[in-house]
């Protein structure tokens, strides 16, 4: 990654809102917000056909009791952070695919220096 295009994601990547952590894994996703977790396995795709699990960290850090059905009003609030996350990321401009998992690395650094005192 040249500086310029470092330069050019890291105003990009200023402009993604930082306040609750969300982040994907290979098909998986998850956002956090106090001890509400929504995670999605990941199975189909990214961004559609599976599912949201709604945890209570506070009590459950094991995610063993899945509350989605008890809490429906979390679930649409934290999954549609993360689909308002997923559009604010940087696009990769010649859809390499290791040109956007650098992007997505610089952006986990990015995240990291802005809440490390």
């Amino acid at each position: 990654m040249s500086f310029v295009s470092t330069h050019t994601l890291k105003y990009e990547l200023s402009r993604v809102n930082l306040s609750v952590p969300i982040w994907q894994w290979g098909l998986g996703r998850a956002v956090r917000d106090g001890p509400w977790k929504i995670v999605a396995s990941g199975r189909y795709s990214i961004t559609e056909g599976d599912e949201w699990h709604l945890y209570d960290m506070g009590k459950d850090k094991s995610e063993i009791t899945n509350l989605a059905d008890d809490h429906p009003e979390i679930v649409a609030e934290l999954a549609a952070r993360y689909d308002q996350w997923w559009q604010e990321l940087p696009d990769s401009r010649d859809g390499d695919f290791k040109d956007f998992m650098a992007r997505i690395a610089f952006w986990v650094i990015t995240l990291f220096e802005k809440t490390t005192p």
